[in-house]
């Protein structure tokens, strides 16, 4: 893929190797990445790097998952979002995210996930 038909994915993942993790399984697949560690340095990138799709924990330095997630609506309406995250709320809260994940990550749903995200 050339650099600019890459899919651009943002990564919102603050402990290292998950975020390591997600950044490999997704550039493997050809995707363009950007990882950042917390929620505001998410929505510094946000304009910068204009992802396609988003993917991020709910518990991250800076914001809140739900504050997180309405910052990337106001800015980013149509990009999807798919949530990777250990922590309860990220299940039961009623945002409208693509798609969530449990960690440990079920590789294979998640890169239908993110290859279903992509198409629309």
């Amino acid at each position: 893929m050339g650099r600019g038909s890459a899919t651009r994915v943002l990564v919102v993942e603050d402990e290292v190797l998950a975020r390591g993790a997600l950044r490999l399984i997704l550039e493997q697949d050809g995707y363009e990445v950007r990882s950042v560690s917390s929620g505001r340095r998410a929505i510094k990138v946000l304009d910068m790097f204009d992802p396609n799709v988003i993917v991020m924990d709910w518990q991250v330095p800076g914001l809140s998952g739900e504050r997180l997630f309405r910052e990337i609506r106001t800015k980013k309406p149509h990009v999807p979002v798919i949530v990777v995250s250990s922590a309860d709320e990220a299940f039961s809260t009623d945002m409208d995210v693509r798609a969530r994940f449990h960690k440990p990550l079920d590789v294979p749903r998640f890169r239908a996930a993110i290859a279903a995200s992509r198409a629309r």
